[in-house]
């Protein structure tokens, strides 16, 4: 009686497997190919951003970073904790980038590493390789499960509170800055 160790069956199923793992493998967030993906650049004050998914599906929405840039300037405004005091390259600038209803508009989150503040982005994509964005101060979904909790638990200040409402009813329309992005290379063709 043969081993199973030693039957051709065996050697056949494990040369197989070797070779399948042995090859490129695709890597699914590599292969969504949307059209936001690619590289922009925002202003002339800014390095060109990256944009790629975040994840492996749509559903994670993409997100963005600077691709060059100078690595010693570091983002001391950051108002998250765990990113304060990184290099800008590093410091993800647009989160959650999804597709809305609308074909060829995003909304997503954009962070403004001058001013250290979380931004709302409507993203518009024209046929000239061009993306209108509109960022604008807006209600934040944190903000407010904070802003509840701290108020189950104690008077909310009228000034915060007042603040909140107008970004949340007219922050798109009265608290917004206009940027015309343009694509450098990359995208769906």
């Amino acid at each position: 009686m043969t081993h199973a160790f030693f039957s051709p069956i065996f050697f056949l199923t494990a040369a197989g497997i070797l070779a399948s793992c042995g090859g490129p493998q695709d890597d699914p967030v590599a292969t969504l190919n949307d059209p936001v993906e690619g590289i922009w650049k925002l202003t002339d004050e800014t390095p060109p951003l990256r944009i790629t998914p975040c994840g492996s599906t749509r559903a994670d929405g993409f997100c963005g970073y600077y691709l060059v840039g100078d690595s010693d300037k570091i983002d001391w405004m950051n108002p998250d904790l765990f990113e304060w005091g990184q290099s800008l390259q590093t410091t993800q600038i647009v989160r959650s980038l999804r597709e809305t209803d609308k074909k060829g508009t995003y909304t997503g989150t954009y962070y403004s590493p001058s001013m250290g503040e979380y931004l709302l982005v409507q993203l518009t994509l024209r046929a000239n390789e061009t993306a209108d964005a509109k960022i604008y101060f807006g209600p934040m979904k944190d903000e407010a499960i904070d802003m509840a909790i701290s108020a189950a638990l104690a008077p909310v200040s009228m000034t915060n509170l007042t603040w909140y409402l107008t970004r949340a009813t007219l922050g798109k329309e009265l608290l917004h800055h206009d940027q015309k992005w343009v694509r450098l290379s990359g995208g769906k063709q």
